[in-house]
Formats: C-alpha cells, structure tokens, sequence
C-alpha cells in the first residue's frame, strides 16, 4: 500500500515523464501522416498522361505522337527505377535534381499532348537525354534504349528484341530479366550488365491489317537493396512496339502521258470545184495548151505517188488530147493539158478535146497524247520503285492500307509512310522502311 505522503512526489514523478515525452509522440505521430504529393504518385499520373496520348494517337494511325508518347514513357520509367528510394516521399521532400527531372517531364508531356510535329519531334529527342542523365549509380535497373520499335504482320521468323541499359542484377541467381508479350514470359537469350535480349515468335505481336497495332511488352527487371537486410524490388518498363500492316499499299497506279506520232491523210481534187479544165481544138481550130501549178496546203505535204492525172473527156485519140504532169515533188506539182487541132478549111475534122484534172493526196505529222494508267508490282516496306515517265506528264494514285489515298503529280512529302520524287525523266516513288518510323 502507497503512503499519503509518498503520493505527491509520483504525480509530479508523471507530469514530468508526459512533459518530456509529449513532443517526441508527437512528432512520431506526425511522420506517421501520408505524403502530400508523393514522387510515385505523380510520376504514375504522368504515365497515365503518356498512355492516354498513345491510345488516342494509335487509334488514328499517328505514328509520330506514339513514338514521342512511349519515349517519354519509358523516361518516366526510368525515373521511377532512378528514384525508387524517394517513391513515397513528398516533392517537397526530394533533392533539387529529382525535382528538376521531374518538371522536365512535364515540360516533355506538354510537348506531347500538342500534337505539334516539330514538339513531337522535339520530345522524342529529349526525353532520350533525360533517360541517359539519370542518375544511375545505385545500380538499379534502366533501359536507355531498345528495338524493334516497329514490327511488320508480314515477320514469319522470331523477333529478337534487344534492350540496352543497365542491367547489374541480370546476372544474379533469382535475379533474371523476363520479357511478357502477349500474356507469354520469356527468358533472355542474351544478359549482359549494358544489353538484354530476347527471342520472340512473330506470331506474338499480332496480325495488323487495315490499322496500326499496339503491342505493350512489359520489362521485368528485379534488382537488390540494401546492406544487412536486403529486399528485391522489381523494375518494370512498358515497352511498346508498334505492328505495321505486311503490306503498306493496297494499289498503286501510275497515269503517264504518252505522246505518239503519226500522219493525217486527205484526197484532193485539182482543180477543187472537181469539173476540171478544158481544151477544146475544134473551136478555133489550133492547138491548145494549159498550165497549171499546185502547190500543198500550209503544214501538209503531197504524197508524191499518189498524185494522178484522170479525164472526163479525152477525144478523138491519146495523140490528140493529153496532160502532163512536171515536178512532182512534196511541195506542189505543175500539170499541162495538150489538144491538136485537125482543120481543113477552117472547118475540124478529128480536132482533140480534153477535160482534165488530177487526184493527189495530201498528209502532215500529228502528235497525240494518251493517259495510260497501269498498276505498279506491290510495294513492301522499305521498298522503292523508279519509273521512267514523259517529263510533266505523269500523276501517281497511291492507296495506303488505312484507305487514304496519296495523289500527286510531283514531288510529294506529306504522307509519313510513303514520298514521290520527280526526278524528270523518273518518277521515284518510296514506302518508308519500318526503322525510319522510330526516327
């Protein structure tokens, strides 16, 4: 039993012992309290950022926002290896450079999600900066680069898939790095400390016809930390590929203008009223003579041997009534007419009489112009095709696999998966190799 006296000095004994532990519960109960924008948190909300703008992109066959939009998302992954002791720390609690690193990504998802080419263009190219400044000392896994990043339905061998990075553990018993494609886990084939590969069936990655494909492969990379007691976390990277249709175009057809000579041909009559000319002997009872020079039509030329002399009336005999024809030549001919006179008296007796006139027929060069389409052999990816054409007279039609339709009639440079280039006498027309689509 306590003594009444005893009594005071343990109340004061326990007010004191509150008083000097009062503050140190108190700070323990406030460590204890959640994050307030924890690093994890908001690098996971940027990567959902990153695989909004590669859904929507993929869906409308825009290769370029995919490929910036993984780039970055594979940055963010990185970044979340990079700083995996500092995931449930408040941004507020973190180094100087985590926060820059993760402003810069930010900067890189706005560049993203404006759609812009030039930006699109410009983050794919630095988010690959930002992955190869991260820090990476602690030997945690990281991927700075991997291919393929572009597949064709038409593979029928195994896809090798090469990962570079920083891949300490790989080595390590329990420590290997998987791939999962298609809901499949294959081991490496090749594991060194800076690469990483694998062999995959073609058949995993799909059969993309009429649109581009998406296939998600996910890294898993465990790794070890800590000295006394260690724990094996897991990196994971998404890496996406993209699936290309075997066949790039469904038709292309090439119209050329062809220009082919020939001749126009026309009969003629001389002289043109067709009744001829006249020489009549009888009536004055002497010879008579005509002549007469045809010349060709402008821009024609006289078929020389088909120019004739023909008669609607030659009396009485050959000797008494003829024509002749004189220089003859593609440019005109002269023709004379000839009756005798045969009188006694003044009065004819077997005097020649002559209607005359001549045939000939006339030509000149033409030029005509055709359009001849035809289609072109089955481009493939990668491939090309130069044709040779009649300067400024050709139009290429090219139908893509997703149904657009690329029409030019020179030099052409808007469509990212297929270019025309007139080259004069050769039209060269190229569907982009699937390594050019990551660039």
């Amino acid at each position: 039993m306590t003594s009444p006296r005893s009594r005071p000095r343990r109340a004061a004994l326990l007010i004191l012992m509150m008083a000097l532990t009062g503050p140190t519960l108190a700070a323990c109960d406030r460590s204890s309290q959640p994050a307030l924008d924890p690093v994890g948190a908001v690098l996971g909300s940027l990567q959902d950022r990153a695989n909004a703008v590669i859904t929507k992109a993929g869906t409308q066959g825009q290769i370029l926002a995919v490929t910036a939009a993984s780039q970055v998302g594979l940055a963010i992954s990185n970044a979340e290896s990079a700083f995996a002791t500092d995931l449930d720390k408040s941004i507020d609690q973190v180094d100087d450079a985590t926060r820059r690193t993760i402003d810069n990504l930010r900067v890189l998802l706005k560049d993203v999600e404006s759609g812009s080419a030039d930006m699109l263009r410009r983050a794919t190219s630095n988010a690959q900066q930002l992955i190869n400044s991260l820090p990476f000392a602690n030997k945690n896994p990281q991927v700075t680069a991997y291919s393929p990043r572009f597949v064709t339905s038409a593979a029928r061998d195994a896809v090798q898939v090469s990962v570079d990075g920083n891949f300490f553990w790989a080595s390590h018993n329990k420590l290997e790095v998987s791939l999962r494609v298609g809901g499949e886990t294959y081991k490496a084939n090749e594991s060194l400390t800076s690469r990483v590969g694998f062999s995959i069936p073609a058949t995993a990655f799909g059969d993309a016809k009429d649109a581009v494909g998406r296939i998600s492969m996910e890294l898993t990379a465990p790794y070890e930390e800590g000295v006394v007691f260690k724990s094996r976390p897991v990196g994971v990277f998404h890496l996406l590929v993209t699936v290309l249709p075997a066949a790039p175009t469904k038709k292309v057809t090439l119209t050329s203008s062809v220009t082919e000579s020939g001749k126009e041909y026309r009969s003629l009559t001389a002289p043109a009223d067709g009744g001829g000319w006249n020489l009549r002997s009888w009536e004055r009872c002497q010879d008579e003579n005509d002549i007469h020079t045809i010349s060709a039509n402008i821009g024609w030329t006289i078929d020389v041997p088909s120019v004739q002399v023909g008669y609607s009336l030659r009396t009485p005999t050959d000797l008494d009534a003829w024509a002749d024809l004189d220089t003859v030549g593609p440019t005109g001919f002269v023709v004379t007419g000839h009756t005798r006179a045969h009188c006694f008296l003044g009065i004819s007796k077997g005097s020649g009489s002559l209607t005359y006139f001549v045939t000939y027929t006339e030509y000149r060069t033409t030029q005509t112009t055709t359009s001849k389409p035809r289609p072109l052999d089955q481009f493939t990816w990668g491939s090309q095709q130069v044709i040779p054409v009649s300067r400024g007279k050709w139009q290429v039609r090219a139908e893509l696999w997703d149904g657009t339709v690329v029409e030019s009639a020179g030099s052409s440079h808007d469509n990212p998966y297929l270019t025309i280039d007139d080259q004069g006498d050769h039209v060269k027309i190229s569907v982009v190799a699937p390594t050019d689509l990551a660039k």
